[in-house]
């Protein structure tokens, strides 16, 4: 049996935080300039204004094309596709609160620029630490903290006190901690 590893999408397989911020930066020219290492936690709202907004998210994930426009992590397509035929892979994502086109929009994503992965292949929801798998690839604190396998993050300043098996800023690098753990 192939272990199984759970990929998260928004700032993991993708560059989530730097559409987000350009678009932030676009629609609210007269706020504070935003950038991704701005971040100190997963909300934006909460850097901003001290508390979460659903509002702000919706204003920016709503705009034509938002999701199909995020650019890919370096070097995530490569190594994603070699795991796929490696390991039991799942892209596990949450759905974004007040955005009913969330899930729609991530399984075009997907399509879109990994057309060799499977969207029957793509889990959504708010539990990531209910499932069982050997791995967690994962950017949100959260998720990391509340996962009984192995855990992976893409490192951000939100996440430094994440505890978490392997940091790194590298798909590669994640690919080669795979092979040694697994």
């Amino acid at each position: 049996m192939k272990p199984i590893i759970f990929i998260d999408m928004d700032g993991t397989i993708n560059k989530f935080w730097e559409a987000y911020t350009a678009i932030y930066n676009e629609i609210y020219q007269d706020h504070k300039f935003l950038k991704p290492s701005d971040l100190y936690s997963y909300s934006v709202a909460e850097c901003l204004l001290g508390k979460e907004n659903d509002d702000l998210d919706r204003a920016i994930m709503s705009k034509r094309d938002f999701w199909l426009n995020i650019p890919v992590q370096d070097g995530a397509f490569d190594v994603i596709e070699r795991m796929y035929d490696q390991y039991d892979c799942y892209i596990l994502s949450t759905p974004w609160n007040g955005y009913p086109d969330c899930v729609r929009d991530k399984m075009m994503w997907m399509d879109s620029k990994f057309p060799f992965f499977s969207t029957k292949k793509m889990i959504f929801t708010h539990h990531k630490n209910l499932l069982k798998g050997n791995v967690l690839i994962d950017d949100h604190p959260k998720n990391i903290n509340g996962f009984e396998g192995l855990t992976a993050t893409i490192d951000f300043p939100y996440n430094h006190d994440a505890d978490v098996d392997f940091r790194t800023s590298s798909w590669y690098e994640i690919e080669s901690w795979l092979q040694e753990v697994l």
